[in-house]
């Protein structure tokens, strides 16, 4: 099966806490040339994330005319400093 996300590039707020999405709510935003995807309030269906209170960040960026690198980090939201 295959998914995709439609990831509002807004420096809106994310949903409130008591909305939990399959995919999680994603908010994206440009540092620099990267992409980065901050994602938070997974339902508990999701097999992304165990934990509600968790925040997943994404960081895409092109590394060439084709290829993009790609990092993944799963962060405790109280732990994490962006």
């Amino acid at each position: 099966m295959h998914d995709a996300r439609i990831i509002p590039l807004t420096d809106m707020p994310h949903a409130p806490e008591a909305i939990e999405l399959l995919h999680g709510d994603s908010r994206g935003y440009w540092d620099g040339d990267t992409l980065v995807v901050e994602t938070r309030n997974y339902s508990d269906r999701s097999e992304l994330s165990h934990n509600r209170a968790e925040l997943n960040v994404e960081r895409i960026t092109r590394i060439g005319d084709g290829p993009v690198s790609y990092t993944h980090l799963r962060a405790h939201e109280t732990s994490l400093h962006l």
